[in-house]
């Protein structure tokens, strides 16, 4: 969670587990709530879960390619979430879910190899997320999503060995591919933007890759390769900026 106190894991039986360390040792954690209904019964439970930044939501995707937004409660049944809407526009399994810095947006990414973004709705009773945005490029399965540090800009990884960064456009009030980072030779299952806006990891089954933001002289922003680690260890699965940028986990 956001202030650090908490964990969020996810499994195959459809359930959700919120932990809590319970002692002064690192393995020392407890699950405090279960949420069993969480997802609502995705064939194949979940794929990926994300607190939003203020911790008081989660959200979460399933390989039934649906994607669910949850507002998190102390009281009642600790099993039984408040739904907060269902997110459905994807036509496979869906991979990746990231909420944006400002908590009014979240990013989705999956099989059909394209990603959304969506944003609450007020039409009904029921609370809604509708697409606002679909970016499409990749030519395979997007594996992972995040956003930059400001919101303006988000980035996708996939299994084409690619990760694009995409903007805003401000004429057609839609989003364009602005770049695209190419150095990998397979899957990518992991991408990461540094706190400081100008440096983004990718990392995926050859390895990891730092990649740091370069301005030509028309004031263009371009991205060139600074650091390539190969996967000597195997596949790189999931990779993370420490808060100062200085460290890669």
């Amino acid at each position: 969670s956001p202030d650090g106190g908490s964990l969020v894991t996810g499994s195959a039986s459809h359930t959700a587990c919120i932990w809590q360390q319970t002692g002064p040792n690192p393995w020392q954690w407890r699950a405090v709530k279960t949420l069993r209904r969480f997802a609502y019964g995705g064939k194949d439970g979940y794929r990926a879960l994300t607190w939003s930044p203020d911790g008081g939501r989660l959200a979460a995707v399933a390989a039934d390619g649906t994607a669910r937004v949850c507002q998190c409660s102390d009281g009642g049944d600790a099993r039984q979430w408040e739904a907060e809407g269902a997110l459905v526009g994807h036509s496979g399994p869906v991979w990746a879910i990231a909420w944006s810095p400002s908590g009014r947006s979240l990013l989705t990414g999956g099989d059909d190899r394209a990603a959304r973004i969506w944003q609450p709705s007020a039409r009904g009773d029921e609370p809604q997320w509708d697409t606002v945005a679909i970016l499409r490029g990749h030519f395979d399965a997007i594996r992972a999503v995040c956003w930059s540090p400001d919101s303006k800009q988000v980035a996708t990884a996939g299994v084409d060995a690619t990760a694009y960064i995409w903007r805003p456009n401000v004429l057609t009030a839609g989003w364009h591919h602005a770049a695209t980072l190419a150095k990998h030779a397979a899957p990518l299952q992991a991408v990461e933007w540094a706190a400081c806006g100008c440096r983004i990891l990718t990392a995926g089954d050859d390895g990891l890759c730092v990649w740091r933001s370069v301005h030509n002289a028309g004031g263009v922003e371009t991205w060139c390769a600074v650091a390539f680690l190969g996967g000597c260890c195997g596949a790189i699965l999931a990779a993370s900026w420490s808060p100062d940028a200085s460290m890669i986990a």
